[in-house]
């Protein structure tokens, strides 16, 4: 009987130690954590997409002015070269570089305000980098301590599993094959009778069944078949 009980205990053990394996491996801190990460990481993404829009931007308007400039240059070359005597021409060229003056300022205050964004976006982004970065090494570090302890129950479980073959060895055959049978119905096969009721289905034991057990040390629960001892202190 003794044995019988020890095998059942350890077979507890496991199904405890897989609980604990696998409530490890979906560890509700460490999906908070990394549920955290990820909106980091979008919020990230969100600064640099910006960052590089700006970016893009700049170098049109850079394009741009530098087109504007050479452009100018020509009309005031033209303009000053003391070449053109004619008064219509003269004019039509002053207006011209009036009107490119105008243009080239103004895309010069477009420069000024992208700029300006570019570095608010590249401040933004940084200060993500640097929160997904402390993030991602609480996660590493979290995840690390998890493997670690699922390592020390693995060893565990393969301890309890050596335990557990050592202790069938020692138990009857036809105990053993009736164990069996019942485990695969009821994880814990075996349980302990508590006052005067069975403590796997918590419904109450019968005299004659008490009386049995008095004499063989086990038998069937009648209402949920799981075999039953009496647990002496």
């Amino acid at each position: 009987m003794e044995n019988l009980i020890q095998l059942q205990k350890n077979y507890d053990l496991i199904v405890e130690l897989e609980k604990r394996i696998n409530y490890l491996r979906n560890y509700p801190k460490l999906i908070q954590i990394k549920e955290k990460s990820r909106k980091i990481y979008n919020f990230q993404n969100k600064w640099r997409k910006k960052l590089d829009n700006s970016r893009t931007d700049l170098k049109k308007l850079e394009k741009d002015l530098q087109s504007k400039e050479e452009t100018l240059n020509e009309i005031v070359n033209e303009l000053y070269s003391g070449k053109i005597n004619d008064i219509k021409i003269l004019e039509v060229l002053k207006d011209r570089e009036e009107k490119m003056n105008k243009e080239k300022e103004s895309i010069e205050n477009e420069v000024i305000e992208v700029m300006g964004k570019i570095d608010i976006y590249t401040r933004e982004l940084n200060k993500y980098k640097h929160k997904l970065n402390l993030i991602e090494e609480k996660i590493e570090k979290l995840e690390s301590q998890i493997e670690e302890k699922i390592r020390l129950y693995d060893k565990k479980l393969l301890e309890i599993q050596k335990n557990i073959k050592h202790i069938r060895n020692n138990i009857d055959t036809e105990i053993l094959q009736k164990y069996d049978l019942v485990r695969k119905k009821h994880k814990n096969a075996l349980v302990a009778v508590i006052n005067q009721a069975c403590s796997g289905c918590n419904l109450g034991v019968y005299l004659n069944t008490m009386d049995a057990l008095a004499l063989k040390g086990v038998v069937e629960c009648e209402n949920c078949g799981r075999l039953l001892y009496i647990e002496i202190n």
